[in-house]
């Protein structure tokens, strides 16, 4: 008998949430009055000892065609070395403040306020949570949005919106008043800024120039470069399977990936040479097969990655999903007209399955310096160190709880 994996399990797009009609519930759980400095795994040294100094060459200057190389976990490791703490929760009980999709994207401005695209429009919440407006409406003309993703705050402190729909990206100022409309190549699944106003893209492309390749430039409507063939796929074709990537970039241009079911990281500059390959924990004892999660009576996948964000120049944050070990406790089983059963998770809810890790990674070492899970299923990274978690209302609407993350000196 064939056992899969519910459909509702959050497909790569709802990981990020970044295609309208993306709607699973992720992490459930009460909301929590509290600051919590959690014990986190096993942690490098504290942020005080580590002297980045000390490594000849940046993590930027090395060149690596090939390979990856194991991520070092240095010993002893640190203790309480991740606070966290719950800055607020955006989402009201009634009026224009309902947030009626799960967190689909979003960012924070230049003031702190919560940008968060829900669909044919953006709300904006101000640093403690209070709503404060509506930018935009459904449709296809000036501030008018299909699928409203706000991406980035610039150094001017507008902010970026990109909506694939619509083949359009919208520049709002800070005091949300409309800068600028450019039409736009289509996006892809994960999309992150570069200098110059260009983007970095992870898009499968079926065509023969472009099928080997991942990950994109883009400027307007242009490709400008593909790259990112896997160093350890010995140049078989990429599905859109093993297209998935998760981006991110920095303020210089380098831009850098994982898969999201193996913890395989590597770092390109934006005229696509490869610097660096690294391999971190072990996410899977299993390959993940495409689409509906066929599993043989095997259980679901142990780990993904949900985001990743580079922080403070020479630092990579990676999000993960990790397998609860009771997780079987919260299933409920649906058997399908052709004998295969199907594996649900309680309310609907993937917290019930999932806890997340937080690994720190200083790319100049190649070092874990920081690593720990949480029993709450984080979905996002977004700038200022912040981690977002959603969940569902009795009522059908949704919540977005935002935390803090500080990496903190023994």
């Amino acid at each position: 008998m064939q056992v899969e994996f519910s459909p509702r399990m959050p497909s790569f797009c709802c990981r990020r949430s970044l295609r309208r009609g993306c709607s699973e519930g992720r992490a459930g759980g009460l909301i929590l009055a509290i600051v919590m400095a959690a014990m986190l795994g096993a942690c490098g040294p504290p942020d005080s000892q580590l002297d980045l100094q000390s490594t000849p060459r940046g993590w930027a200057d090395q060149r690596a065609p090939s390979g990856f190389q194991k991520l070092a976990e240095p010993q002893p490791p640190c203790r309480d070395c991740l606070a966290f703490e719950r800055v607020a929760v955006i989402g009201e009980e009634s009026g224009p403040g309902i947030l009626s999709l799960p967190w689909q994207s979003g960012v924070v401005d230049r003031h702190g306020n919560y940008w968060a695209g829900q669909g044919g429009t953006i709300k904006v919440f101000n640093p403690d949570g209070t709503f404060l407006r509506d930018i935009g409406r459904g449709g296809q003309g000036p501030l008018e949005f299909q699928n409203a993703r706000p991406i980035f705050s610039d150094a001017d402190g507008n902010v970026h919106i990109f909506d694939s729909w619509n083949a359009r990206e919208t520049i709002i100022s800070s005091s949300f008043t409309l800068v600028d409309t450019r039409r736009t190549w289509q996006a892809g699944d994960e999309i992150s800024p570069l200098p110059g106003g260009r983007y970095a893209i992870s898009k499968w492309i079926a065509t023969p120039e472009r099928i080997a390749f991942p990950l994109h430039v883009i400027e307007g409507m242009e490709i400008i470069r593909s790259l990112g063939i896997p160093a350890d796929a010995e140049q078989e074709p990429l599905t859109r399977h093993t297209a998935e990537r998760l981006v991110t970039t920095d303020a210089v241009g380098h831009i850098l990936s994982i898969e999201p079911y193996r913890y395989l990281i590597e770092a390109w500059t934006m005229g696509g040479i490869r610097i660096m390959g690294l391999q971190g924990p072990r996410l899977n004892d299993h390959e993940i097969p495409p689409g509906p999660l066929i599993k043989d009576a095997k259980p679901p996948p142990l780990g993904w990655i949900w985001d990743i964000r580079i922080y403070d120049r020479n630092r990579l944050w990676v999000l993960s999903g990790q397998r609860k070990e009771n997780w079987r406790d919260a299933a409920w089983e649906e058997i399908l007209p052709d004998g295969r059963i199907v594996l649900h998770p309680v309310d609907g809810l993937f917290g019930n399955f999932y806890r997340s890790r937080i690994d720190i990674i200083d790319l100049n070492t190649a070092t874990l310096i920081a690593s720990g899970t949480v029993d709450r299923l984080f979905i996002q990274l977004l700038d200022g160190h912040r981690v977002v978690e959603d969940y569902p209302t009795e009522e059908g609407d949704w919540r977005v709880a935002i935390w803090k993350i500080d990496l903190m000196s023994n």
